[in-house]
């Protein structure tokens, strides 16, 4: 018997298991081309579907949701760069911001705003204004002496000083590691923001009521505050009697916080007297050391006059009097002054601070108000588009959730951090109310409208 006749039995049974093996993988081959063919089927005819249903209504309505970064910021672009990409549907954009309005307010108008435009999808940007209330994501196990001496102002200085630290070693290729709440109230729905925003139609009504208010208590001081900033909202016209109202306010209480704080910022932005709004938010700091608004307002005020050293030793120390973690708005601003005023290494390092005490802390009334409104649109079969803040951290939002497949989520910070690597901040920002963003100029509008166009596009329409 030769060679090849011994051989053959084996020489079969390796060809059966190639053919089998080969077999077992052109059938996976196959069912998976099948499997992605049937599903860019489905999804051509679920577009397609969506595409007839829009012609027949006419257009696709979004609603933009949010305060002063949203009312008349990116909501145009939006639309604009929306029905510029020839997808054969007409875009309608909606703004339904409200500036200065905290989330409970926004959520006060959503029922009237749903049944008023009908909208298709819901784009917010919400929570910058609900600024106090904070508490840890988890549960602080350290004694209560441990937790007395992170809330000390020498526990906030060392934390100072490491930071610095460790920005020096990073410049020198040191390789250093990384690094209590006192949380206010939860701040609810007062009658006063019910008056603050009206709707337009409402406007003399609301007015009235709060001179109704005055005339029967003349030294409600909250009272006068409150009618000017309804005029100072109003606009230009009605300026110089804002400004007589919050002086009546002080007259009659010399300890009005609120009412310092809204003189400084009518001063600062509507009149644009820098020296007075200087004055005032000293004043204002003078009053109340734990509150973040008057170290901002004074902070921008001197970054505005190009007074550098003043802004930074007054956010310092707003990170030494302000309370953990309402003073992350303070961290934020720091890193963007060090990134403009050429000390990168020192940015970046506030910056992670920053971004860490987000993470730690959430606000229940921002989440309370995301989930009401995910509840809502949820009932209506109306898509939700969720977007972050420039520079702020997407996951914030993911973990306002339980389910996040229902959710589009937008991440605006990886493309403004991207962006201001190339370009000073002035050119995306007008200011930096909320610390290391503020309102956007054009550029930064369109930027952020294109990002979320990108979002809309990608998982709504398949483009």
């Amino acid at each position: 018997m030769n060679r090849d006749s011994r051989n053959s039995p084996i020489t079969l049974l390796w060809q059966k298991i190639v053919l089998l093996l080969f077999g077992a993988l052109l059938t996976l081959v196959i069912l998976e081309v099948g499997l992605r063919l049937s599903g860019f089927i489905i999804l051509s005819l679920q577009e397609s579907r969506n595409r007839a249903s829009i012609r027949e209504k006419g257009a696709y309505r979004i609603m933009c949701l949010g305060e002063s970064t949203t009312q008349g910021q990116y909501p145009p672009f939006l639309e604009e760069i929306l029905n510029q990409r020839n997808t054969g549907i007409k875009f309608k954009v909606i703004d339904a911001g409200v500036a200065g309005a905290s989330s409970a307010v926004l959520l006060t108008r959503m029922e009237d705003n749903l049944n008023n435009y009908h909208p298709d999808m819901v784009v917010v940007m919400m929570g910058i204004n609900d600024l106090s209330g904070y508490a840890p994501y988890k549960t602080v196990s350290a004694s209560k002496i441990t937790q007395l001496v992170k809330t000390s102002r020498l526990y906030k200085l060392l934390r100072l000083l490491g930071l610095h630290m460790r920005a020096k070693a990073n410049e020198i290729g040191i390789c250093m590691p990384g690094g209590g709440s006192l949380a206010r109230p939860e701040p609810g729905l007062s009658n006063a923001e019910l008056i603050r925003y009206p709707e337009k139609e409402d406007s003399p009504r609301a007015e009235e009521a709060v001179r109704e208010g005055i005339a029967s208590n003349p030294n409600n001081d909250m009272a006068y505050v409150e009618l000017g900033l309804f005029y100072d909202y109003e606009g230009s016209d009605r300026l110089s009697e804002a400004e007589e109202l919050f002086k009546k306010a002080i007259e009659i209480n010399p300890g009005n916080y609120e009412a310092y704080i809204a003189l400084g910022w009518l001063y600062h932005y509507s009149a644009g007297n820098l020296n007075k709004a200087e004055e005032v938010f000293s004043k204002a700091m003078e009053i109340e050391q734990r509150d973040d608004r008057a170290y901002s307002g004074l902070g921008w005020t001197y970054i505005m006059q190009n007074k550098f050293y003043q802004a930074e030793e007054v956010y310092k120390k707003a990170i030494l009097s302000v309370p953990i973690p309402n003073n992350e708005r303070m961290y934020g601003a720091l890193a963007t002054l060090y990134a403009e005023t050429g000390r990168p290494r020192l940015g970046e390092e506030y910056r992670r601070e920053a971004g860490e005490l987000r993470l730690g802390y959430y606000n229940p009334l921002t989440v309370n108000s995301y989930q009401k409104l995910k509840l809502a649109l949820d009932a209506r079969k109306i898509k939700l588009v969720c977007a972050q803040y420039p520079m702020h951290s997407v996951e914030l939002l993911k973990r306002m959730f339980s389910d996040q497949k229902e959710v589009i989520f937008v991440d605006n910070e990886r493309i403004f951090k991207d962006a201001l690597k190339n370009a000073s901040y002035k050119e995306y920002f007008t200011d930096r109310f909320a610390g290391d963003f503020g309102h956007c100029t054009p550029k930064g509008n369109r930027l952020l409208a294109q990002n979320i166009a990108n979002a809309i596009m990608a998982e709504i329409f398949c483009k």
